[in-house]
């Protein structure tokens, strides 16, 4: 969304572009634009656009101008969105090489296929952990969240990882949305998971191990990571 602020002599009027009766704006402005992107809500913020934008008698000469800034405005809305993407996945997260050029299963998760997609198969047998779960389940109890934000709230993430032919798991990705402190308190679970231990029994198609995709689905209650699940 683009919206204009206008100061006319220290006042401040918020307009949308639909200004239905130019003659009601004034004529002298100070123009501020912002671009608003991303589920998290930032903000990029343009000021003192006056004279590039030409602002002269009427609403119809801003529309004009902005006409000619839309394409710098998406350049930056499409850097953006690649950046907020890219946060999403730690700098120091695993990272390993499926077995085959190109990884063709996934366990059975909509989420999941949305991110690594929709056409990958499902496994004869999935990937698991070995032990089980309630195995896994002891690292997790081990490494709760100590931020503070997280000791009052309830909520959910769900994160995506390759588990190869040969049972090492990486690339490791939050697949579940999120904003504010609770993007943050994800990338902290992403951390968590990134140094779990490297013991998975990878998925197997007629008798042969493969590449495929898991997930880890978190419940995470006052920082508790103990309620996880896989498929």
């Amino acid at each position: 969304m683009i919206k204009i602020e206008i100061s006319p002599r220290g006042r401040t009027i918020t307009q949308h572009l639909a200004c239905r009766k130019p003659a009601s704006c004034w004529p002298r402005r100070q123009i501020k634009i912002y671009l608003l992107c991303g589920s998290a809500g930032s903000v990029i913020r343009f000021d003192g656009l006056r004279q590039a934008l030409n602002v002269g008698g009427n609403f119809k000469t801003i529309l004009s101008s902005m006409q000619k800034l839309l394409t710098f405005l998406a350049g930056l809305l499409l850097i953006f969105s690649t950046s907020y993407g890219q946060t999403q996945t730690p700098e120091t997260a695993t990272q390993i090489k499926s077995c085959v050029e190109k990884v063709n299963y996934s366990v059975d998760d909509m989420l999941l296929k949305a991110q690594v997609g929709q056409s990958l198969v499902k496994p004869e047998i999935n990937p698991s952990f070995k032990g089980g779960l309630d195995e896994l389940k002891k690292y997790f109890v081990s490494h709760s969240l100590t931020d503070t934000r997280a000791k009052d709230i309830v909520f959910k993430v769900h994160i995506g990882f390759l588990v190869n032919c040969n049972g090492l798991t990486g690339n490791f990705q939050i697949i579940s949305k999120g904003k504010g402190d609770l993007q943050e308190l994800a990338q902290q679970v992403l951390t968590i998971v990134n140094d779990m231990p490297q013991t998975w029994q990878p998925a197997s198609v007629d008798n042969k191990t493969i590449d495929c995709y898991q997930i880890l689905s978190f419940t995470v209650v006052g920082g508790a990571l103990d309620k996880v699940s896989y498929r």
